[in-house]
Formats: C-alpha cells, sequence, structure tokens
C-alpha cells in the first residue's frame, strides 16, 4: 500500500506539468491558429518597375490575385524597407509617391479602385466593397514614382487588404500591421532594388560607298574597264555613243549626293556645244550630253538597278532619249540613308559636218559626298 502511494505521489506533478504545457500549447494555438486562418496571402503577386535608376520617375506594376472570396474596399500599399509586415515601416531614402498617377488592369470585380491617400511612402486604393473573384490577377500602374536613391538595400512594397473603404481600423503608427489586427483579409509583399545599371554602347561607323568604271556591281565589290574610253571618229550621220556605270550606297542620315564636274567636248579651242536642257540625238549638229536611263534613240543605256530605293536621278538627266550637261549638275541624290543603287551613264557626241578637224577630248570627274 505505501508503495503505491510513493508511485502515485511521484506521477501526480509530472501529470500536473503535462497538463500545464498542454493547456499552454493550446492556448498559442488558439492564439496565432486564429491568426493564420483568417490572413493569406496574394498568391501569386509581382513587382515590375520599368527604370531602375536611382531617384529616377518611372513607373510601377504591381500585379497580384485575390486569395480570398470576400468582400473588398480597399488596397493598401506600403513602401518599406522590409517586408514583413509586423516590424516598423522604415521608408526607403529617396522614394517618393506621393505624386504618383493610377490606373488599372483587370477585370471587375477586382477592379474599381481610386486612389485615395498618397504620401511619400504610402498609396491607399478605395472603392465600394465589392466581392473578388479568387485567383483573377490585377495590375495596378502607378507612373510617377520616383525611385529610392539607396543602391545597397532592397526595398519592398507590403500589401494588404479590407473590407472597408478606408482601410484597417488598426493601423500602428509606424505604419505596421498589428499581430492581432483582425481587419486584414490579406496580405503579402514584393520586393525590388535600384541600381545603377550596365551601360552597353556600340557605334555604327559612317560609311560612303562608291565606284564607277565601265561596268560595276551594286555593291561595288567589282568593277571592270578603264577610266579611258575612245569614241572613234566623228560622223555627221549617226551619234557616237558609250556607257559607264556607277554605284553609291551611304549610311549617312542625310543620304548622299554625286555631281559632275568637266568641260564639253573640245579641240583647242574648237567645241562641241553641250546640251544645257533636255534634248534629244540630232546628227547632223554639235551635241553632247549624258543621262541616266534606258534609251531606243540610240539604243543605249539601262535604268538604275540595286535595292537601294531612296536614290533619285535628278530630272535633267532622268528623261530617255534625252541628253544634257552642265558643268557642276547634281546627278544622282538621295535624302536618307539609301544602300547599294548601280547608275548607268550614257554618252553621246554628235557633230556637224563641217566642224573643224581634231581630236575632241573631255575629262570628267564625279563626286560623291555623304550627308553627314
Amino acid at each position: 500500500m505505501q508503495k503505491v502511494r510513493w508511485l502515485a505521489a511521484r506521477l501526480s506533478p509530472q501529470r500536473l506539468l503535462y497538463a500545464q504545457l498542454a493547456i499552454m500549447l493550446l492556448c498559442c494555438g488558439l492564439f496565432f491558429g486564429g491568426h493564420a486562418t483568417a490572413v493569406v496571402r496574394f498568391e501569386p503577386r509581382s513587382l515590375y518597375i520599368n527604370s531602375s535608376v536611382p531617384g529616377a520617375a518611372t513607373t510601377y506594376k504591381v500585379t497580384m490575385a485575390y486569395t480570398t472570396q470576400t468582400a473588398v474596399g480597399s488596397l493598401d500599399m506600403l513602401f518599406c524597407m522590409d517586408p514583413i509586415p509586423y516590424d516598423p515601416c522604415v521608408a526607403p531614402p529617396g522614394l517618393d509617391v506621393s505624386g504618383a498617377q493610377y490606373s488599372e488592369s483587370g477585370s471587375a470585380p477586382d477592379t474599381g479602385y481610386t486612389l485615395q491617400t498618397e504620401s511619400p511612402n504610402h498609396i491607399l486604393l478605395t472603392r465600394n466593397p465589392a466581392v473578388v473573384v479568387d485567383g483573377s490577377q490585377v495590375t495596378y500602374t502607378f507612373d510617377n514614382v520616383v525611385n529610392p536613391t539607396d543602391t545597397s538595400h532592397s526595398f519592398a512594397i507590403r500589401l494588404s487588404d479590407y473590407a472597408s473603404p478606408s482601410g484597417s481600423a488598426n493601423m500602428q503608427p509606424d505604419g505596421s500591421i498589428g499581430v492581432n489586427d483582425l481587419d486584414t483579409i490579406d496580405l503579402g509583399s514584393v520586393l525590388a532594388q535600384v541600381g545603377e545599371g550596365i551601360e552597353i554602347e556600340t557605334q555604327v561607323p559612317p560609311y560612303l560607298t562608291f565606284c564607277i568604271n565601265h561596268t560595276v556591281e551594286p555593291d561595288c565589290s567589282s568593277t571592270e574597264g578603264e577610266a579611258y574610253t575612245d569614241l572613234g571618229t566623228l560622223d555627221p550621220s549617226k551619234p557616237l555613243t558609250t556607257t559607264s556605270q556607277m554605284a553609291v550606297a551611304t549610311n549617312a542620315i542625310n543620304g548622299y549626293s554625286v555631281s559632275i564636274n568637266g568641260i564639253t567636248m573640245a579641240a583647242g579651242t574648237n567645241v562641241i556645244n553641250a546640251l544645257t536642257v533636255p534634248t534629244v540625238s540630232a546628227p547632223g549638229n554639235n551635241q553632247f550630253g549624258i543621262n541616266l536611263r534606258a534609251n531606243t534613240s540610240p539604243n543605249m543605256g539601262a535604268d538604275p538597278d540595286g535595292a537601294g530605293s531612296a536614290a533619285v536621278i535628278s530630272p535633267s538627266y532622268d528623261v530617255p532619249n534625252e541628253f544634257a550637261y552642265n558643268d557642276g549638275d547634281t546627278l544622282v541624290s538621295a535624302d536618307s540613308v539609301a544602300i547599294g543603287k548601280r547608275f548607268t551613264i550614257s554618252y553621246i557626241v554628235n557633230s556637224s559636218p563641217n566642224i573643224k578637224p581634231g581630236v575632241y577630248t573631255t575629262t570628267l570627274t564625279y563626286f560623291a559626298i555623304g550627308n553627314f
């Protein structure tokens, strides 16, 4: 009998201790468990910042999905150095949302907010309470948000929603949410950090590609011929003819121009008159001229070809079967970037029956200039 009492005496304090622990754990479970079941997280949630430059005014886009399908009247966004909703809120240095301009995208009934309160680190959106759609995502866009200036530490937006249009009645003076704040429906935070970024710079060097010869490729990859052409003997009954080609391209933003310089055909003081205005070939008359088109009288030349579309022929040299020449004229020009294009230049020399004898020659020089 004494042994039984001794055993009971030894067990009773332990049973009492176990009972006390059980009661304490039950109380803790009721205290924390009740709040945990009342508040859930916004899932998913994200933050997009258009520019991460410190101190820059930029656009913030907060995307989130409501988890609790209940009536919501306000959405609170508090900008703090850390994301924990129960910690005191320290505003990120330099951040300013007081001038933010608000818009949203989504579908009712998760939209319809207006911007009610904005301070340097606090935004409150409000509306007439409406039941949210469980799991539907909404994007809240804020323009003219001034980034923080601290590049050494991340910052957070603490998100919370409430049934009341005026937000939480139990918000702490430091901006934190009390552990026992039963006004809160959903919670969540998004993190971001500003930085100077990496500047990547490259340069496309300016170029002007130009070639001229008897024949050329549109990209000047090859040319053939010589810079000298013997037209033969003057004959009053028919024109002397020849052709050459040139190609030009540039990345100059204002394009290019190609001009021609030189005197008309001459033998000492005797000259074959140049055609100052576009004129048809008339054998038996002293004529010297060129054009840049395909001709049938005489049968010679070709129209421009190649990928470039910006280049145009000057009007005096753009009429088939009509020829002209003026020292210093612009033959071809482009007013923007122009890739390779090939032009065929046709030359005619007509002579009268009484032309003075001699060796008639001319030297023509072409100038290509990029308008950088």
